[in-house]
């Protein structure tokens, strides 16, 4: 149960949705936790984990990185049968920065300066008023 409750969290599911996964309620869930600390400690490792997994994946992608590609081949002995591994191909390729992923880095790192701003033209919608209610008056 442990790990399966590990490999749930990993994959960045809740403590409600691992104690629906295992069949028990969430009062139940958090109960084991409570009565087992290394459970608690065991889980909240593996959240720290994936987030930061996601999170260097994130920051990579928003820089630009060097990807490599490595493609095995096989090659059989026809004496003995015996197969052996080879590398066939080494591709490497530049992967551009993404703004996008830049962007949603800056945005939770530097909340302050980066945040979405939503802006409305108030022309704009009083042209598109007057204009409603001018189409009313026919």
């Amino acid at each position: 149960m442990i790990e399966t409750a590990r490999a749930y969290r990993f994959l960045g599911y809740t403590y409600e949705e691992i104690a629906q996964r295992l069949g028990v309620s969430d009062r139940t869930f958090y109960r084991w936790l409570k009565e087992r600390p290394e459970l608690r400690q065991i889980l909240e490792n593996a959240g720290e984990l994936a987030d930061g997994n996601v999170a260097m994946s994130l920051y990579q992608r928003a820089v630009g990185m060097t990807l490599v590609e490595i493609r095995e081949g096989t090659h059989e002995d026809e004496e003995t049968g015996e197969r052996t591994f080879h590398i066939a191909s080494r591709t490497t390729r530049e992967q551009a920065p993404d703004t996008q992923a830049a962007l949603a880095w800056l945005q939770n790192r530097q909340p302050g300066k980066w945040k979405a701003r939503s802006e409305t033209d108030h022309n704009v919608n009083l042209t598109v008023r007057r204009a409603l209610l001018e189409l009313g008056d026919d």
